[in-house]
């Protein structure tokens, strides 16, 4: 279990108080965030997303006011099962050829599932800036889009800067093109030389600057 700001109190009924900045995983349960700063548990590994936990602003807002910001569903499970509009790919620059690259974990599971197109179609967007992301079509996968984000450096590694600016422009290009749900994996982790709750830590940064109406997963790998 890893948290931030806030200790937590268990209590029965499989429901946890929380400070609002919590960041809870549990391996027995499904967890998700709520307004009013509730953790509610459940015993499934898969969380189909529902209605949307974050309230949109337009204009100024207080910046102390917790329900504007994007509060995801924290969920353990395979990123490729979820039933979202479009799920986001850890990549990196762009700058080496798709090619000559041996993708591996989540990259990986999406090349071998979604099939080429998806790759093909960003090697011709040209180098990607750390920390940006770009959409493309999702090939054989059952979403409306994937979104790839640079999350690894040149030297192949991220940082909780990198890692935050990939939510946040994830999260931009879901508002812009209108999607109702969307689902992270770790960014940042495994590969990018960051453990797994570095890595968490680093993504609920960029959603609380977020005030997406999206309905928003983060997908801890579990078989």
């Amino acid at each position: 279990m890893a948290m931030t700001s806030q200790s937590l109190v268990a209590r029965s009924g499989g429901v946890i108080s929380a400070g609002r900045n919590a960041v809870i995983a549990n391996r027995r349960f499904a967890l998700r965030i709520q307004p009013g700063g509730c953790v509610a548990g459940g015993m499934s590994n898969r969380q189909t997303p529902g209605e949307p936990r974050a309230i949109g602003f337009d204009g100024e807002t207080d910046s102390n006011d917790s329900t504007s910001r994007t509060r995801p569903e924290i969920v353990f499970g395979d990123l490729l099962d979820q039933s979202v509009d479009v799920i986001v790919n850890p990549w990196n620059r762009n700058f080496i050829p798709w090619w000559l690259l041996l993708p591996q974990g989540v990259s990986g599971a999406i090349k071998r599932r979604a099939g080429l197109a998806p790759f093909r179609e960003l090697g011709r967007t040209g180098p990607l800036p750390l920390g940006h992301a770009r959409l493309t079509g999702a090939g054989r996968l059952p979403f409306r889009g994937i979104v790839h984000v640079a999350g690894i450096n040149m030297f192949w590694r991220a940082s909780p800067e990198s890692v935050c600016d990939c939510v946040k422009n994830a999260m931009k290009l879901v508002d812009e093109h209108a999607f109702t749900s969307v689902a992270f994996p770790l960014i940042g982790a495994g590969s990018g030389g960051m453990n797994e709750e570095r890595s968490l830590a680093a993504m609920m940064r960029g959603f609380e600057s977020c005030s997406s109406k999206a309905a928003v997963l983060v997908v801890r790998w579990s078989r």
